[in-house]
């Protein structure tokens, strides 16, 4: 065992470079988890944009389901067939039930779109707003360094 002032100073400083090592892997896995999660993000956006392309295709054959279920209802109430337009009021409703399933579906697709867009260009401003050595841009302004416009 090490003893007096020495051996305190020793252990001390054993135990801030294990604190050190766990930080500096806890920040290495931050920076990864974030990059993984920002991949994941675009990932999900292109997929939630292509269901929510093929959603809308459905919704517009359900559209057209519903108008010729209308159109067939109609014709079949000034025939006076009861019968006919019996069951086409029952497809005209079913056709209405899917479209509104659809159209739900829908804004809920789109609800998760702007979400994972705004999550995404969290992640962006990121990795494009860091300046590059001789790319020719301009710098932007950063914490300690002000642009003051005089009225004059």
């Amino acid at each position: 065992l090490e003893s007096g002032i020495g051996g305190a100073a020793a252990s001390t400083e054993r135990a801030s470079a294990v604190v050190e090592g766990v930080l500096e892997f806890l920040g290495n896995q931050r920076a990864d988890d974030k990059a993984d999660s920002a991949s994941r993000n675009w990932q999900e956006l292109k997929f939630a944009r292509e269901e929510l392309e093929e959603l809308r295709k459905v919704d517009d054959k359900c559209r057209t389901e519903c108008r010729e279920a209308a159109a067939r209802a109609e014709a079949a109430k000034r025939s006076g067939a009861d019968a006919e337009w019996s069951a086409a009021m029952r497809q005209l409703n079913e056709a209405r039930q899917r479209r509104r399933d659809f159209r739900r579906r829908i804004v809920d697709t789109e609800d998760r779109i702007d979400r994972l867009e705004r999550m995404v260009a969290e992640f962006r401003p990121a990795v494009q707003g860091r300046d590059r050595p001789g790319s020719g841009a301009k710098p932007k302004d950063r914490p300690g360094m002000y642009t003051i416009l005089h009225d004059g």
